[in-house]
């Protein structure tokens, strides 16, 4: 039936669809009666007639109704596009064929959108004349972590925060540059913190623990040496050391592996020879994941998710594929949960330990042998500003902390350079660069020796190279002779380094890195947002066993999120998880399938598929006590001016009371 809008003041409702705006005749006292509807103003037509959502603000300078009341703006998102309706009557749509299926506007007069079926979020001004999506927008956040894990369309907003059955999106926005806002996503078995502008990998953030162990190269004559294992779909051949296969059918090369359901596996395969159509890896078992379609010629490593054990992995070309294939490897990989989605693969053993008592996750036992490697990645080729850094905890000594680097060309690394002057055990990092001719490098004044876990981050913006530590910048470099670090053939090693065989031999979590410089601001909000996870009992994830975001609610007085899922309630403040509810917890409640949550003040509303519960002292002053963390403690009030000739006056904690003389 389209929007109705009521207005409780002017005593009338008017009703909104895909033909124009209407008024029902008659006042509330006659709302039973059967009565027509006014003319239509099609001027005010909705995009489509089916509403998905809605949702109102009082923007600045909003006009006032007859009562004398603020005119709210109200956006309903449809199966076209999403209309825009303004206090003064006009109704503007941001058209997108395939609709919306959320929308949010907040008091600065930032509307943000959710596409139906898609997995971005569009964001961008209130507009005032019709626009079609794509032109409107000025920022899009992605809401997929891996190519094998894609995010539900369904979409719930709130001011910084949006959720999906795939898990919780937290972001940061920058108003004034939206391509430097950050953003983090929260799953119940990962959390990447703060990732800034171009996040290109986010790594070592997953709650798995114990040790994990390189799984070797699990696929057998990956280099085709014999016509052997692999199993030829129609046109293929092995011969010669490669696999070819001959225009006609669409069909596949296929090897049965040893793979563990919902486990990453890289999949590396060279093309060559390649004159038409083109090859894409899958892994089958009881469903498929699937790989990107690559129609040129070289070597590439994608990572996919086993969704059986033992599961078929295949390499299927298209029916116009006209190529050969070789060196296929298949390997045990870790998650890259930044949008790029491009693992890394861990050789030898290595330890994965819980943070004092957090769901957050320290890698440790980096050895000569025992490292993380990620294959050549064009995504991390930077020609200019970049940015790379993660959390650590050094007790011991070591040598490299990561490097990007090949035989020959540009590189990068944190490694240790000694004592810099002090005693041997200073351990004193190191951010080096080379663009395969000139080197450049920024030194910390201070030893990681001793200092419990510490936030490094290391920024090339323009000419200058800058080291940050837990959040302050404490030196500079300059890198003006240093070009491109772009490098086709490097890979990336955390723990260890590729030119030297040395190992890092301390603890590593929370590794990222990008193109661009996130702003000084932004250095410092990751630090100290991130900062409590490394405290006792640290939380990071969301509660329960579901990742389905069904509801959000953010306080606006104490900023707190309270996010429903599937398993219960998690509660927010900024990046930590300060509580969880469940049945258990609650008592009152026998479902943990929460439908909506409400979170104002010191009151939390939860409604769940069997029954609505209230918690009165979950969140605001009383949240503290609930969880066991210390009591909120007031400051008083305080009152102060300047007068006339420049002198503070403070009025301390009076007041007035009574009427003035």
């Amino acid at each position: 039936m389209g929007l109705h809008i009521v207005s409780l003041t002017g005593d009338w409702c008017e009703r909104y669809d895909n033909s124009g705006r209407r008024r029902r005749l008659g006042t509330f006292a006659q709302r039973n009666t059967v009565l027509a509807e006014g003319g239509i103003t099609a001027s005010a037509a909705l995009p489509a007639t089916g509403i998905n959502c809605v949702h109102a603000a009082v923007l600045p300078g909003a006009q006032l109704d007859a009562a004398g009341m603020p005119i709210p703006t109200v956006v309903a998102a449809t199966a076209g596009g999403t209309a825009v309706l303004h206090p003064g009557g006009q109704v503007v749509a941001v058209t997108r064929a395939q609709g919306h299926s959320g929308a949010l506007l907040e008091a600065d007069g930032t509307l943000t959108l959710a596409p139906s079926g898609n997995v971005v979020i569009e964001e961008g001004p209130v507009p005032y004349t019709p626009i079609l999506n794509s032109s409107w927008r000025t920022w899009l956040y992605d809401t997929t972590t891996s190519p094998a894990t894609l995010p539900g369309a369904d979409k719930v907003l709130v001011p910084g925060a949006r959720g999906t059955s795939w898990g919780l999106e937290l972001v940061a926005r920058d108003p004034g540059n939206p391509g430097a806002g950050m953003v983090a996503h929260v799953k119940i078995a990962s959390a990447t913190g703060w990732m800034p502008g171009d996040t290109r990998l986010a790594a070592l953030c997953d709650a798995a623990t114990g040790a994990i162990t390189g799984s070797g190269d699990l696929a057998t004559n990956g280099g085709f040496d014999s016509d052997t294992v692999w199993s030829k779909g129609t046109g293929w051949s092995i011969a010669g050391g490669v696999a070819t296969k001959t225009p006609g059918t669409g069909s596949a090369l296929s090897q049965v592996m040893p793979l563990t359901a919902g486990v990453l596996y890289a999949i590396t395969f060279t093309v060559a020879g390649l004159s038409a159509g083109s090859a894409t890896p899958t892994i089958s078992g009881n469903g498929q994941t699937v790989g990107a379609a690559v129609s040129a010629n070289g070597t590439y490593t994608q990572y996919l998710v086993a969704p059986a054990s033992p599961s078929t992995v295949d390499l299927y070309g298209s029916g116009s594929f006209s190529g050969s294939l070789d060196n296929v490897s298949v390997r045990l990989a870790v998650a890259d949960r930044s949008y790029k989605g491009k693992g890394l693969i861990p050789n030898g053993t290595l330890q994965r330990t819980p943070v004092a008592g957090s769901d957050v996750v320290a890698w440790s036992g980096f050895t000569p042998a025992a490292y993380l490697l990620q294959p050549p990645n064009p995504d991390l080729d930077f020609p200019g500003d970049c940015f790379v850094g993660c959390w650590v905890n050094n007790t011991s000594s070591w040598n490299v902390l990561f490097e990007r680097s090949a035989a020959t060309g540009a590189w990068w690394r944190c490694d240790n350079i000694g004592s810099a002057g002090g005693p041997s055990t200073d351990q004193i990092a190191r951010f080096y660069i080379g663009d395969g001719t000139n080197s450049a490098g920024v030194v910390l004044p201070v030893t990681l020796r001793g200092l419990g876990w510490t936030q490094l981050w290391f920024v090339r913006r323009g000419s200058t190279l800058e080291a940050w530590v837990n959040g302050a910048l404490v030196a500079t470099g300059s890198a003006a002779s240093v070009g491109s670090l772009a490098n086709a053939t490097a890979t990336l090693t955390i723990g260890n380094a590729r030119s030297l065989g040395a190992n890092a031999n301390s603890s590593v979590s929370m590794f990222r890195a990008g193109a661009g410089s996130p702003a000084a601001a932004q250095l410092r909000r990751m630090y100290e947002d991130e900062k409590p996870w490394f405290s006792d009992n640290g939380k990071a994830m969301l509660g329960g066993i579901s990742n389905a975001v069904t509801s959000l609610s953010r306080d606006p007085l104490t900023g707190r999120l309270a996010v429903g899922t599937g398993d219960g309630v998690s509660v927010f403040q900024g990046l930590r998880r300060v509580s969880y509810l469940d049945e258990t917890v609650l008592g009152a409640t026998t479902s943990d399938t929460v439908r909506s949550v409400s979170l104002r003040g010191g009151s939390l509303l939860i409604s769940t598929a069997a029954e609505v519960g209230f918690v009165g002292d979950a969140i605001g002053g009383k949240e503290a006590i609930a969880v066991g963390g210390p009591r909120p403690v007031g400051n008083g009030f305080t009152a102060r001016g300047v007068t006339t000739d420049g002198m503070a006056l403070d009025l301390e904690s009076r007041s007035a009371s009574g009427k003035p003389s």
